[in-house]
C-alpha cells in the first residue's frame, strides 16, 4: 500500500467515526422529556431550541417566571421601517429592540473591523423621537453604552457603515451585542406570572435556563428537540442569506417542499422584479398561513413586481396576507394564474390596485370559499370555478370593483350566488333575491356573468 493509499485510508475511517459520532448525537439527543417538582425549580438544561414546558399544580397557584434570554432573542429585524429622529422622521432597516422600564447597558462583542458606526435611536410609543443612542461612532470608540427605557419606549439600533444607512446581517449581526439589565447585572432577564392549574399550563421557551418559584408544590414537564438545530440554522441561514435574501422565485417549488421540511428562519421579503414567480407553485405545503405564523416569519410581498403563478398547483389551503400594490408596475399581468388550480380554501386578505389584470389569476380554483380584498378591483375578473364561495367573500368581492371601471365583467358560480344569497332555505334562487339586487345595484357599470 502506498503512502497515498494508508492516508486515503486513514481519512475515509476518520470520516467514517466522524460521521458515526454525528449520528449518534443526532439519534440519542433528538428528544428530551423530563418532569421536576418543588416550590423553587431552576431549569439549567433547557436548550437553546424550542421547548414546550408545561407547568401544573393540585390547585391554582401563581408562579413567578424567571427567564435569562439572549439579546438575539429580544430584537427583530425590521425593514424600511419609519420612526422619529432628532430631525423629524426616518425610514431605514434596522433593528427593533422591545424591553420592559428599566436600565440597559450595551457592550460590543464581536464587530467587524470595517465597521465603524453603528446608531440607534429611542422612540416612545407613539413614534416621538426620545433620544439618540449611539453605540459606535468611529473604529476606537468602543465603550459600553448605559439606556434608560421606560414603559412602551421602543429603541432601534442601525448599522451606519454606508451612505443609506442599511443593515447588512454580514457585517452587524444582533449576537454581536450584549444587552446587560442594570438591575439584576446579568444578561436581560425577563419575568412573568403565570397561573398553575391541574391541567397544566403551557409556555414556550428558546432560553438557556428559566427559574420557577411559588407558594406550593408544582410540577414542571418539559420536552422538545436537541441535535438538529445547527443543521437547522446552518441550512436556513445560507438559503435565506441571513435574511437578506429578496430574490425568491421557484424557491419553494414543487413537492419536495412539506410541511416537515418548510420552517423558514427568516421572513420571506420579495424585491421587485421575477422575485415571487412560481415562489410557491406546486409545493404541498398544507397550511401555508399557519406554517408562517408557527415559524413567527412574515411574507411580504409589498415591493414584488411579478408573482405570476406563484401558487399554481399548489396544495395549501390557506394563504397569508398578499400586497398586490407594487405588482402593476412590472407588468398589469403580473399575477396571470397566480392562484390557477390550487387547493387554497382562504385567502387571508388580497390587496391590489386597479390597474392589475387578471389573467387566469383564480383559474380553477374549485376549493376556494374565502376572499377578502383590500383595493380596487379594475379590470374583467372570473371566479366561476370556485362554487364554494362564500356570502361574505362574494359581497367583499362586489364592493370593491371599481365604480369607475367601464367594459368590464365579474364572473361567478350560479350556484355560488344562487345558494349564498336564497330566500329561503332550499329555494337556490339567490340572483333574483332583493339582496343580491342590493348588493349589485351600485356596480351597474359591470357586467355580473354567471356560469
Amino acid at each position: 500500500m502506498t503512502i497515498a493509499e494508508k492516508l486515503q485510508t486513514i481519512a475515509k475511517k476518520q470520516q467514517e467515526v466522524f460521521d458515526a459520532g454525528k449520528q449518534d448525537v443526532i439519534s440519542k439527543s433528538k428528544y428530551v422529556e423530563k418532569t421536576v417538582q418543588g416550590n423553587e425549580i431552576s431549569l439549567t438544561d433547557v436548550s437553546e431550541v424550542p421547548h414546550k414546558i408545561k407547568v401544573s399544580a393540585d390547585v391554582e397557584t401563581e408562579v413567578n417566571v424567571f427567564v435569562n434570554k439572549f439579546f438575539d432573542n429580544n430584537i427583530s429585524l425590521l425593514r424600511k421601517v419609519t420612526y422619529g429622529t432628532s430631525t423629524g422622521p426616518s425610514s431605514r432597516n434596522g433593528y427593533k429592540i422591545e424591553l420592559p422600564a428599566g436600565t440597559y447597558t450595551f457592550y460590543l462583542t464581536q464587530l467587524s473591523e470595517a465597521l465603524h458606526y453603528i446608531y440607534g435611536t429611542i422612540n416612545d410609543k407613539e413614534g416621538n423621537y426620545i433620544q439618540a443612542c449611539n453605540l459606535l461612532v468611529g473604529p476606537e470608540n468602543r465603550t459600553p453604552l448605559t439606556i434608560t427605557v421606560n414603559e412602551g419606549d421602543v429603541v432601534y439600533i442601525y448599522d451606519g457603515t454606508t451612505s443609506n444607512l442599511d443593515v447588512s446581517r454580514k457585517t452587524f449581526r444582533a449576537k454581536e451585542i450584549k444587552l446587560v439589565s442594570e438591575a439584576t447585572g446579568s444578561e436581560y432577564e425577563y419575568n412573568q406570572t403565570i397561573t398553575a392549574t391541574p391541567e397544566g399550563t403551557e409556555i414556550d421557551s428558546i432560553c438557556p435556563a428559566i427559574d420557577f418559584k411559588a407558594s406550593n408544590e408544582i410540577t414542571v414537564d418539559y420536552y422538545g428537540s436537541y441535535g438538529m438545530q445547527t443543521e437547522y440554522d446552518k441550512f436556513w441561514d445560507t438559503y435565506q442569506g441571513f435574511g437578506d435574501r429578496t430574490d425568491y422565485q421557484y424557491a419553494f417549488y414543487g413537492p419536495t417542499w412539506t410541511d416537515e421540511n418548510f420552517k423558514p428562519k427568516y421572513d420571506i421579503i420579495l424585491a421587485s422584479g421575477y422575485s415571487g414567480s412560481s415562489l410557491f407553485n406546486r409545493s404541498i405545503i398544507t397550511n401555508l398561513a399557519e406554517t408562517l405564523e408557527k415559524q413567527r416569519v412574515k411574507l411580504d410581498t409589498s415591493n414584488c413586481g411579478y408573482l405570476a403563478s406563484m401558487f399554481q398547483n399548489s396544495l395549501t389551503i390557506r394563504i397569508p396576507e398578499i400586497n398586490l400594490t407594487h405588482a402593476a408596475d412590472y407588468t398589469v399581468e403580473s399575477i396571470a394564474s397566480m392562484f390557477s388550480g390550487a387547493a387554497v380554501e382562504t385567502i387571508d386578505k388580497l390587496i391590489v390596485v386597479r390597474a392589475l389584470q387578471y389573467t387566469s389569476t383564480f383559474f380553477n380554483c374549485a376549493n376556494l370559499k374565502n376572499i377578502a380584498f383590500e383595493g380596487t378591483i379594475g379590470n374583467s375578473i372570473d371566479f366561476h370555478w370556485s362554487t364554494l364561495l362564500t356570502k361574505a367573500s362574494i359581497t367583499n368581492i362586489v364592493e370593491h370593483l371599481s365604480t369607475a371601471a367601464s367594459g368590464q365583467t365579474l364572473t361567478l358560480s350560479s350556484i355560488a350566488v344562487n345558494r349564498e344569497f336564497e330566500t329561503s332555505e332550499g329555494a337556490n334562487d339567490g340572483m333574483n333575491s332583493a339582496d343580491w339586487e342590493a348588493i349589485t345595484a351600485n356596480r351597474s357599470n359591470w357586467t355580473i356573468a354567471y356560469a
